[in-house]
C-alpha cells in the first residue's frame, strides 16, 4: 500500500475524505482498477466497510465504476476529484450562506447594531480581501484606503467597486507605499486619487 505524507492526509482529510476512504483511493491509484473485494484486501479495509466506502467515494467524485459482475472500481484523475470536490464544496457553502444569511441578517439589521471601526488591522490576504469586499458593497460616496501593498488579487477584488463609485459621484482616494508595482498604480491613478 501506498505511504503518504502527513500533509496530504491532512489535505484529502480537510477536503472530507476518511481515513478508509483515503486507503482504497490511494489503493486504486497504486494498483489500480479492481473489484470491491480485492480493493477490501489491498486497502486493509474491512471487507463490511468497503462498498460503504466505494459508494462514497463515488458520490464525492474521486471514483469511478464500471458495470459487470463483480463491479470494477477505477480512481478519477486527482485533477477530476478536486474539481468535483471543489464544486461540492462551493454549492454546500452556498447553501449555508443562504440559510445563515436568511435568519442571521434579520436579526443584525433589527438590532440596530453597526460595526463602527475607524480603522481594522488585518492580517492575511485572504482576510483583507473579505474586509475590502465588504467594506465596498457599503460603500456609496466617499472611500479612503491606505495601503501598505497592493497586490494583483487585491486590486482584482477592489477596481471593480472603485468603478463602481466614481461612477456614481463618488470621492476614491489611495495612499500607498512608493515601492508598489507601477503598472497597477497607473491602473488605479485613471480611477482614484493616488498619493
Amino acid at each position: 500500500m501506498v505511504e503518504i505524507s502527513e500533509n496530504l492526509r491532512r489535505a484529502l482529510h480537510n477536503l472530507g475524505l476518511t481515513d478508509y476512504e483515503i486507503k482504497v483511493y490511494t489503493t486504486l491509484l497504486e494498483y489500480g482498477d479492481s473489484t470491491a473485494s480485492k480493493l477490501s484486501e489491498l486497502a486493509d479495509v474491512p471487507y463490511s466497510k468497503i462498498y460503504e466506502v466505494l459508494e462514497s467515494l463515488e458520490k464525492k467524485g474521486w471514483v469511478g465504476t464500471e458495470g459487470g459482475r463483480p463491479a470494477r472500481y477505477y480512481p478519477k484523475s486527482p485533477i477530476t476529484a478536486l474539481e468535483s470536490s471543489r464544486m461540492r464544496i462551493e454549492k454546500e457553502f452556498k447553501a449555508n450562506e443562504e440559510v445563515i444569511l436568511s435568519e442571521l441578517l434579520p436579526i443584525y439589521e433589527g438590532s440596530g447594531f453597526r460595526e463602527r471601526h475607524d480603522i481594522w488591522i488585518l492580517r492575511g490576504e485572504e482576510n483583507i480581501l473579505a474586509r475590502i469586499k465588504n467594506l465596498l458593497s457599503n460603500c456609496e460616496k466617499e472611500l479612503l484606503i491606505a495601503a501598505p501593498f497592493l497586490t494583483k488579487n487585491l486590486l482584482t477584488a477592489f477596481l471593480p467597486h472603485i468603478t463602481y463609485i466614481t461612477s456614481k459621484g463618488g470621492n476614491v482616494k489611495i495612499m500607498v507605499l512608493n515601492d508598489v508595482n507601477y503598472s497597477l498604480i497607473k491602473k488605479l491613478s485613471e480611477i482614484a486619487e493616488i498619493r
